[in-house]
């Protein structure tokens, strides 16, 4: 359902995220764990197509996550940051 191949993400000559390969499969629970500075939040906003990847493709029901139009990307996807703020 949503696939990551040979994914990497660098900036200024360090690679952040390097090679990813994974995928995920509907009504799946993933947890992505790893130290501070691992690259787990890099890659979700790769996932996210909220960041563009140095290299590689993510698909999402095997149509690259790039050819959708951000409306339709939005219905699509959900991320939950460990921030949050309650505004009221």
């Amino acid at each position: 359902m949503l696939k990551a191949s040979n994914v990497s993400f660098h900036i200024k000559g360090k690679y952040l995220v390097n090679n990813v390969n994974l995928s995920f499969g509907e009504g799946q629970f993933t947890v992505i764990m790893g130290q501070n500075g691992a690259g787990k939040f890099t890659l979700l906003k790769i996932l996210a197509n909220s960041l563009k990847s140095s290299t590689g493709d993510v698909e999402y029901k095997n149509t690259n996550i790039r050819n959708f139009h951000a409306l339709e990307l939005a219905k699509l996807r959900a991320v939950l940051s460990q921030h949050y703020d309650i505004t009221f």
